[in-house]
């Protein structure tokens, strides 16, 4: 098992320069060779760039993975919620869509850089994430929110136009018994 996770796990294109990059969902690691030797290979630049943009890949995954786990954890907490507090449902899932939208669109990218391995390093940190699966998963789950928080809204309607035809009927009755 523990090949198969290193396998898995092991970006490989630059091991023929004594380079293997690791990644799993908790971290992102380079293994490489003295910068002699990498210097001697004409692959020095491998240093600057974990340094820079594959640290800051790495980084923005893991920004990635934890604002998933919050807004889960937003998602499972209107849902616990109680018959009482269903006033405030709609304000919260509101909330919560208007930072997702957010998200989406300043956080989550499908890629971020024009370099091949840059690509392939990013796709295996998210696939070790599961950030895309978990992105589709909680669109769904603030999609069933919403129908939710919908449906209390129409209820909510319903009751009021209900009350309302109530009331104009005792004013129709009143008016007609006092002509």
């Amino acid at each position: 098992m523990r090949i198969e996770l290193t396998k898995k796990h092991t970006y490989k294109r630059w091991s023929d320069y004594g380079t293997l990059y690791g990644i799993n969902r908790y971290s992102f690691v380079c293994l490489t060779s003295s910068l002699d030797s990498l210097k001697k290979s004409g692959s020095a630049f491998i240093v600057p760039h974990i340094q820079t943009m594959y640290y800051k890949m790495a980084e923005l995954c893991l920004v990635q993975r934890a604002c998933l786990l919050r807004f889960s954890d937003e998602v499972a907490g209107i849902s616990a919620m109680d018959d009482q507090n269903k006033i405030f449902i709609t304000e919260r899932v509101s909330s919560l869509y208007k930072q997702y939208l957010r998200f989406v669109n300043r956080i989550y990218f499908r890629e971020i850089t024009a370099q091949e391995q840059g690509i392939e390093m990013y796709q295996m940190m998210q696939d070790s994430m599961s950030i895309e699966h978990n992105v589709k998963a909680l669109n769904a789950e603030i999609q069933e929110l919403h129908s939710y928080t919908s449906l209390i809204q129409e209820q909510k309607q319903n009751r009021n136009i209900a009350f309302l035809t109530i009331i104009g009927a005792i004013f129709i009755l009143d008016r007609k018994s006092v002509v």
